[in-house]
């Protein structure tokens, strides 16, 4: 009988209806989400705290996502896809290799990111994400790589441009969390040498 009972109870879980994932209240939930997030924490999101960050009734949570793993995904996927469509606007840029530099610098929230780096260590759909946005970024940034050292005649392998994709993105990162915390010792030269080189390139 138990047994029975769960088995409908999960049919009307997966049957039940789902408000549109493209509405302007879905994007709030997603918006008050990452509020809390940022500020408070993985171990602070609950249906109601993101009701509340979002300015809904906490029933609507549950009415436009499944749980609150399915909520996360939603947002971390959000997050990653406006990270993607960036990238291929940076490389229509007139300077590219420096726009995907400043986009990583720019976009990056440390804390933020950390709290979805800490989810993903027990969250297989966030793990995986990473993984499908890690793969198509850095497949745009090569591309936008190679084809600047085609038209400035560059020898590739002077820095590969595998290897320069991932310095680009990890110093616009460590600049960022470093900064986070108050401490830039460096950082006026690191940024001196960048522009130095993406110069060259430009």
């Amino acid at each position: 009988m138990d047994s029975e009972n769960s088995g409908q109870g999960r049919r009307r879980a997966v049957s039940r209806r789902m408000g549109p994932q493209n509405s302007a209240t879905s994007h709030a939930i997603l918006d008050g989400a990452e509020r809390v997030l940022q500020s408070r924490g993985y171990g602070a999101i609950t249906s109601r705290s993101v009701a509340e960050e979002s300015g809904v009734k906490h029933q609507l949570v549950y009415y436009y996502f499944k749980d609150i793993d399915d909520l996360l995904l939603t947002a971390f996927k959000r997050r990653m896809d406006r990270g993607i469509e960036r990238l291929q606007r940076d490389a229509q840029s007139d300077r590219p290799v420096r726009a995907i530099f400043e986009d990583f610098y720019n976009s990056i929230d440390a804390w933020l990111d950390f709290e979805y780096m800490a989810l993903a260590n027990h969250h297989d759909g966030v793990r995986q994400e990473i993984v499908r946005f890690q793969t198509e970024a850095r497949a745009i940034q090569i591309g936008i790589i190679e084809r600047a050292y085609r038209e400035k005649g560059i020898d590739p392998e002077t820095i590969p441009p595998a290897a320069l994709a991932f310095l680009i993105t990890h110093v616009a990162m460590a600049l960022v969390r470093e900064e986070g915390t108050g401490f830039s010792a460096g950082h006026d030269e690191i940024r001196e040498l960048v522009d130095r080189f993406f110069r060259s390139l430009e």
